[in-house]
């Protein structure tokens, strides 16, 4: 809930305090984690928190089998699904191919292809080429 309403620093004095990692991956009764609602409403400071905690978050689906980057992109929050997108190409991109083609193509919907999107994409597809 914190993660919702953009407590940022309550959720950074949780996540510093918490012993195990893994309670970051405690999901609700739609399967989300804190990571898949900081990505649904655009909550780039707690997602950049989340991600630097727990890095395994990239990839928890939820119910809907839909990744913390995906939730980002149906709800138009493109600087976090690229943040999310650039994050997950670190570790491994084979499941963030998937969603790349529906990410662009809400992207172009929307008409928010701005410069920080569109290296993005073009980064992680480089890096894929290669």
């Amino acid at each position: 809930m914190a993660v919702e309403m953009g407590h940022n620093y309550f959720v950074e004095k949780l996540l510093e305090f918490l012993e195990d990692e893994k309670d970051t991956e405690i999901q609700n009764s739609m399967g989300q984690t804190a990571l898949h609602i900081a990505a649904m409403v655009g909550n780039t400071h707690a997602t950049q928190l989340l991600v630097q905690k727990r890095k395994q978050l990239l990839w928890i689906e939820d119910h809907n089998h839909e990744l913390p980057f995906y939730v980002a992109s149906l709800n138009m929050k493109l600087n976090i699904s690229t943040y999310l997108f650039k994050s997950a190409q670190l570790s491994d991109s084979a499941t963030y191919q998937d969603y790349k083609d529906d990410a662009l193509f809400d992207a172009v919907i929307t008409k928010q292809y701005g410069k920080l999107f569109i290296q993005g994409v073009v980064s992680v597809l480089g890096g894929m080429l290669n």
